[in-house]
């Protein structure tokens, strides 16, 4: 009999699961997206399962035997057939626990704010007691005893954990950012993983707050459920090669900067260099329109060209491993940087005042408009900026630099 394991839940279809588990072991994995977990089982290949949301509860009771952090929070992630029992386990809680013993270096004494009341709740509080934390606090859009709602807004959260389905690619329900003063917070963790950048993970980014994404959780646990999948150990620090795949795959590289700045020429020497589809923005206005963007903003005006760019930018929400040129002023717009953040790494190209001029771009068209754009653009560019590349260089080194710049960041990146 061959073995199959997999993911069940729904949806899933976004999920990052099999191509982790690929890096781990070699056992076919397989996506059910299903509510119907007993029927699943029923096929006796299944020798594992990773389960996820809304499904925890319902593998805990059809669990004949339990891990210990199962048995404490109510839910499994993770089933394991042997002979005709299923032994459950929680591996969201041992991946947490690494987590927090590497990222989590504050006092233990830091009151900690727990972002919803979920299944995935009960496992980042177990796991934070765990390694020491008591002053844990929960809100929930519908509190239980012992919580608070959103609306009591706890307002500076020293660390602020999210546990909710909110800011994942399929939600659209907006995140209640407002509630929240972030300026007195030292670390910031969301359990989404896709978009790879929730809408909080952006906001973290933005006022430079250490964070990371449920990605270096997603990894961690497919580690403690491969070894219970194959019964054999994995070398730990694999999970680092495998995230890094997973970040260089997926994640768009955005170009931003002024105009003649290159993006463009940079954005397909990049496409070339790293296999990835190369999108320029103002290239899709340009189909949409069937006109010049020159031509077009200089009938129309600059503010019904921001609306279609807009519409265009939209369009890419789900767009991910791709090298993406941009408008100068397209990043002006918080919903265009919403999108292109929420899977993107911002490369901004810093270059010096050009010496020529064209009509292609009518909004920059002489050196006094340029510079006025520019003051106004720059601080944004500088604070969504990932990777910054200073000066004009030639195609070659600038992609070499680019490399060298990039690999930081990914390292920066693992967890």
């Amino acid at each position: 009999m061959k073995a199959k394991v997999g993911l069940i839940g729904r949806p899933i279809a976004h999920s990052l699961s099999p191509m982790i588990h690929q890096g781990f072991h070699s056992i076919p994995y397989h996506l059910y997206e299903t509510l119907d977990l007993e029927g699943v089982l029923e096929d006796k290949q299944i020798v594992g399962l990773n389960v996820t949301s809304p499904l925890k509860e319902k593998a805990f009771q059809l669990a004949t035997h339990k891990d210990i952090y199962s048995s404490k929070t109510g839910a499994v992630n993770t089933l394991i057939r042997r002979s005709d029992d299923l032994y459950g386990y929680n591996t969201d809680v041992m991946a947490l626990i690494d987590l927090f013993n590497e990222h989590l270096k504050v006092s233990k004494e830091t009151p900690i704010v727990i972002m919803g009341n979920g299944a995935t709740e009960k496992s980042v509080r177990l796991a934070l007691e765990e390694t020491g934390f008591k002053r844990l606090h929960t809100l929930a859009r519908n509190p239980k005893p012992n919580q608070s709602s959103w609306d009591d807004q706890l307002n500076q959260p020293h660390v602020f954990i999210q546990t909710t389905p909110l800011g994942m690619t399929h939600i659209e329900d907006e995140f209640p950012f407002d509630a929240f003063d972030f300026s007195q917070t030292q670390f910031i963790f969301d359990v989404v993983y896709a978009p790879l950048h929730s809408p909080l993970i952006q906001k973290a980014k933005m006022l430079k707050i250490p964070h990371l994404n449920g990605l270096s959780m997603l990894v961690r646990q497919a580690f403690y459920a491969a070894k219970l999948f194959t019964n054999q150990d994995h070398r730990y620090q694999k999970r680092s090669v495998i995230e890094k795949k997973i970040l260089k795959e997926t994640e768009n590289i955005v170009l931003i900067g002024m105009p003649y700045s290159g993006k463009t020429t940079l954005g397909k020497a990049l496409s070339n260099a790293l296999n990835k589809p190369f999108i320029d923005t103002d290239a899709m206005i340009e189909t949409k329109l069937k006109s010049k963007v020159s031509e077009w903003i200089n009938v129309h005006g600059e503010t019904a060209f921001r609306k279609i760019e807009s519409e265009v930018i939209s369009s890419l929400k789900n767009q991910t491993g791709a090298v993406i040129a941009t408008g100068g002023g397209s990043i002006m717009d918080p919903h265009n940087q919403s999108v292109l953040g929420s899977n993107g790494c911002y490369v901004y190209l810093d270059t010096p005042v050009p010496k020529t001029w064209d009509n292609s771009r009518p909004l920059t068209k002489d050196l006094k408009t340029y510079l006025t754009f520019k003051e106004m653009r720059k601080p944004i560019y500088e604070s969504l900026s990932d990777i910054t590349l200073k000066g004009y260089q030639d195609t070659q080194n600038y992609i070499k630099e680019f490399k060298v710049l990039y690999e930081a960041y990914l390292d920066s990146k693992r967890s």
